[in-house]
């Protein structure tokens, strides 16, 4: 089994407006046994290729057995010809069909309806003839072609647009070499050579990537790019081969092929109780890897490596298709395939027919599919059950129908019909509402009409670049259309965005169509920044970024491309902090306080410690402690700082099954915490029934009828464990929520949409609700409501961002009920906020935040009958606590200018401990508080915050006396309120989904009050 060093690297590329990509790919290929000793057309040296360079290897004298197809990324893909149909036998696991299309030429045509054209003979007589690559055709019949000179040298890639990109040579005494590829901007990416190796790719950006190789070899030992120097060994005893890396960090990783590795056993101590699994023959043809967290905690232990176990090809070599796979502290999944024919050995599909593993109980978890000839899903049964089938036209590519087909069952789910070049033309869901499309000759969407038959139209060329999307035209509101418009740059990017207010935003880019500037209607902008903030280096990485008021926010990378610092314009940094291992092991906020994740050999978190010492356990199917063999990764349990330990178990199709809580002993806690049970559909996977501490919730569909109608397979109603709690539904034709009922039909509500989509009338118990909007706009303009009141919106300019400026709300009769304005900075955080109600003067309040857009100030005017305004001032800690708040209440009145002050203490996970100097009962007339000449003031009087080991709040103690108590339930919800100095309390219960359905007012036992709510989504 091949154990090879790859190297991909993409130096240039570009995506025309339609047709395939132009992305120039370079591959290296440790291991490669395809390529010539000497090379006879264009190349980048030993062991290494590029995407453009592809070719059939034939027999021009005969049909072989075996054709060999040299692929884009190296290696070669083997197509097998049988005689008696005279074809070829599509390919396991690519499913690409070769096609002889005359005596020189080929077609290699892909399960998507794309296709290769192999049409340039390198001229030979005999085995091997090469055929190259001339074109590539996407499914839509836009083509890229590449272009050769008489030394079968690839010289030009020419896209759908005819724009060319020219590959050059530029060694005379090594000419086959590729040295630069220019793309038709402009841009290039340079290769350059040492002793006929390729040692440095310079991309468009200029960052540089180069390699050294082991003495005397083609094997790369080192990659150096501006992140540092990645390290590979490798070695190989028979058919034994692996190899190490090692990143710039240190951290290492290993692969290694390995037959009777120590401690690999032929069987497995459980395995699926399945028609083709066949538990044997584990210890050969295994693969290892080590990632760097495997790496650093049991490098060597074979057994702590994923394995993944290979079936073997006809002729008894190993193949690429998997035949299980072991994670170290998980159950075996094992895979089987139509057409084998025996469990070693591979069918000639790599797609499987059945995946199964033992889950904790036992039990099988088993996914079944079956596939058309060129591997497209026919089939899928999931592991309780559920079937859908779907159907293909006869070209086996385009799907024409989904639907639903347990036992009986045939219920249509979709159906789609397509032109000849396999773009849908409609696709019609189960209410018999199509959507239909129209398209240009270059498969670009033209047009788009839903089952209202409203119509969004995408207009190409014109005032742009041919192939470049113009504007886009929403359908008509009023006979007006919204209008999106765009213009592009000289490299054909999008430059401006027009709306339909001619509001319009531009963009600049690299070299590597990465955004830098941003600018807006006021000519105010955002910038954005890749080099490297020490260094200077350019980067692949956002290393900087400018918002509109000139704020920056700086991050920094490690060699590994992980983030671990960002600071923002406050000087605060964030740090990230990373084991060799690659995983995130700790967050550091700007206080130096750490939350710490550790992790098992699998990388999962299972526990995470808190600056202040408390933790999060966490274990995982299977499992009885950290770090041992379980069976799967779904999380089966999580135990808080408080011992409590939430419980979850699952169907066989990973789908929740429950959620439990109890002691880590597993007895019911106390008080306790009720659990929550679902059950789902047995024929679609959606939930049917929720069980909670406040009764039975039981989901109820729509049947998918034939004939049939509008909301078919859509939720119909949701029935709590209320007499009078069900609610029922109605949909559009485009499946929106257009009523909805609570209790029958007396208590319903419906909702309009007009042709943009927006609601334009809610009609319920209170009356009816009219909306209007700005032109096509989504902003609205007016909202009528039933007693003839109405809200009134008005916008700033474009220069404005069309932020809200002003809402005024009327009587009927018109006059004044209250009027807000707004004044923004350039970020839309609000600087100003002026609310009047009736008559009254207008009141004004003025913000002012910090770079990190916290409050630091805000004061009124004048107040009648105070002497003054009122000015807060707000100070906070590097976590953005708010740790004072100095106020005067009289500023410019003439009274002694001591300062009302409130401090704010926190803890160490930023929970509130203390306020000084709040008072939840002031004297009627605030003033300043006299201390005798001489004498300190006492420290200022504070409420004072407790909390339980999760951080849930168990206590506010207010500085004169009395407070509250509160209490929590084990999924951190709470659960009652107490107040201190009287047997008042407050009761808090919940649903499965941490609604809260219900509080009770209680005096001792006397139960004052209940209120019960009804929830839709997360709305009462």
């Amino acid at each position: 089994m091949l154990v090879s060093l790859n190297i991909q690297d993409k130096p240039l590329r570009y995506s025309p407006a339609y047709g395939p990509s132009i992305d120039f790919t370079v591959t290296y290929n440790q291991k490669e046994t395809q390529q010539p000793g000497t090379f006879t057309y264009s190349n980048l040296g030993p062991k290494w290729t590029f995407g453009w360079l592809s070719y059939v290897s034939d027999d021009p004298n005969s049909q072989l057995p075996l054709t060999g197809l040299y692929r884009s990324g190296g290696g070669a893909e083997i197509f097998a010809y049988d005689n008696a149909s005279q074809s070829f036998v599509t390919a396991a696991r690519t499913h690409a069909t070769l096609v002889k299309t005359g005596a020189a030429s080929y077609e290699r045509r892909l399960p998507d309806g794309s296709k290769e054209v192999f049409a340039l003979s390198d001229g030979a007589t005999s085995y091997p003839r090469r055929i190259f690559l001339t074109q590539i055709v996407d499914p839509a019949g836009n083509s890229v072609s590449v272009g050769y000179d008489a030394s079968f040298r690839v010289t030009t890639i020419t896209d759908a647009l005819s724009q060319v990109t020219n590959v050059s040579y530029e060694l005379p005494a090594d000419p086959l070499k590729v040295t630069k590829v220019t793309d038709p901007f402009g841009r290039f990416a340079a290769f350059e050579y040492t002793n006929g190796q390729l040692t440095k790719i310079t991309d468009e950006i200029g960052i540089q990537s180069q390699f050294t190789y082991t003495t005397g070899t083609d094997s790369i030992d080192t990659l150096t790019t501006p992140y540092g120097t990645t390290s590979f060994v490798s070695g190989q005893n028979g058919t034994n081969r692996w190899i190490e890396m090692t990143d710039p960090l240190g951290g290492k990783e290993r692969v290694e092929y390995r037959d009777q590795a120590p401690g690999i056993s032929a069987t497995d101590p459980v395995a699926p109780n399945t028609p083709g699994i066949t538990n044997a023959s584990l210890d050969v043809a295994n693969t290892f890897y080590w990632d760097k967290k495997a790496m650093l905690v049991a490098h060597g232990d074979y057994t702590q490596a994923k394995i993944t176990h290979w079936l073997y090809n006809p002729d008894g070599t190993v193949s690429d298709i998997v035949s299980s796979e072991k994670q170290p502290l998980e159950n075996r999944v094992w895979y089987t395939y139509a057409g084998q024919p025996d469990y070693q050995h591979a069918g000639p599909s790599a797609n499987p027919s059945q995946v199964a593993r033992v889950l904790a109980d036992g039990s099988t978890q088993l996914s079944q599919f079956e596939y058309n000839s060129i591997g497209k899903t026919t089939k899928s049964t999931d592991p309780v059950g559920r079937v859908m089938s779907y159907a293909y036209d006869t070209n086996n590519i385009d799907l024409l129908e989904i639907r639903q087909t347990r036992g009986t069952n045939n219920e249509l789910q979709r159906k789609f019909t397509y032109n000849t070049l396999h773009e849908p033309l409609t696709d019609t869901d189960a209410a018999g509402q199509a959507t239909t499309f129209t398209y240009n000759a270059q498969g670009q969407v033209l047009t788009r009409k839903n089952a209202k038959n409203e119509t969004i139209t995408y207009t190409y060329g014109g005032t742009v670049p041919a192939g470049l999307l113009a504007a886009i035209t929403s359908p008509p509101f009023n006979s007006v259309s919204a209008v999106t418009t765009f213009t592009y740059d000289s490299f054909k990017r999008v430059h401006a965005v027009t709306d339909s207010d001619s509001y319009t935003v531009t963009t600049d880019y690299d070299n590597l169509d990465r955004k830098i500037t941003v600018t807006y209607p006021d000519t105010t902008f955002e910038q954005f920044q890749y080099t490297d903030n020490i260094t200077g280096a350019m980067t692949l990485d956002l290393t900087g970024s400018r918002d509109r008021r000139g704020l920056w926010t700086y991050r920094h990378y490690n060699a590994n491309q992980k983030m671990d610092s960002i600071k923002d314009p406050e000087n605060r940094t964030t740090q990230y902090i990373w084991c060799t291992c690659g995983a995130l092991t700790g967050i550091k906020d700007p206080k130096d306080q750490t939350t710490t994740f550790y992790r098992d050999i699998q990388s999962r978190v299972y526990q995470k410690v808190f600056q202040d010492g408390a933790t999060i356990d966490y274990l995982y199917e299977g499992q009885t402690a950290p770090n041992t063999v379980g069976a799967t990764s779904r999380l089966k349990s999580s135990t808080d700082a408080k011992s409590q330990r939430t419980n979850y178990s699952y169907f066989a199709d990973d789908t929740l099954q429950q959620v439990s809580y109890t002691t880590t002993g597993g007895q019911p806690l106390s008080p306790p915490t009720p659990s929550v049970s679902y059950t789902y559909d047995p024929n679609y996977d959606r939930l049917s029934t929720m069980t909670d501490g406040t009764g039975l919730t039981t989901y109820g569909y729509n049947p998918i009828t034939v004939p049939p109608t509008l909301g078919a397979g859509q939720l119909a109603s949701v029935d709590g464990p209320l007499a009078n709690d069900t609610l029922t539904f109605g949909y559009d034709e485009l499946e929106r929520t257009i009523n909805r009922s609570i209790n029958g039909t007396a208590n319903s509500s419906t909702v309009g949409f007009d042709s943009l989509g927006r609601t334009n009338g809610e009609v319920n118990n209170l009356g009816t609700f009219d909306y209007t909007y700005v032109g096509a706009t989504n902003r609205p303009q007016m909202l009528h409501y039933p007693n003839g009141q109405t809200s009134n919106y008005s916008y700033y300019p474009n220069s404005g961002d069309k932020q809200l400026q002003t809402l005024q709300n009327l009587r009927p009769n018109l006059s004044n009920l209250s009027r807000f304005d707004y004044i923004y900075d350039k970020e839309h955080m609000i600087t100003q906020w002026t609310k009047q109600n009736d008559a009254s003067t207008a009141q004004p309040l003025y913000f002012t935040y910090d770079g990190a857009d916290q409050l630091v100030l805000w004061k009124n005017n004048s107040v009648p009958p105070l002497h003054g305004g009122i000015i807060h001032q707000l100070t906070y800690d590097f976590a953005g606590n708010r740790q004072t708040d100095v106020y005067d209440e009289y500023p410019g009145g003439g009274w002694d200018p001591t300062e009302t002050r409130k401090d704010e203490s926190f803890d160490s996970v930023n929970k509130l401990t203390a306020v000084a100097g709040a008072d939840p009962t002031p004297p009627p007339e605030p003033g300043p508080i006299h201390y005798e000449e001489g004498e300190p003031p006492p420290p200022p009087p504070a409420d004072t915050y407790t909390y339980d080991l999760n951080g849930n709040q168990t206590a506010r103690i207010y500085w004169r006396g009395g407070g509250n108590t509160f209490e929590w339930d084990a999924a951190n919800r709470l659960a009652a309120i107490n107040y201190t100095g009287n047997d008042n309390r407050t009761e808090f219960s919940y649903d499965g989904l941490s609604h809260c359905k219900k509080i009770v007012e209680k005096t001792g036992t006397t139960v004052n009050s209940t209120k019960q709510f009804v929830w839709i989504g997360n709305r009462i």
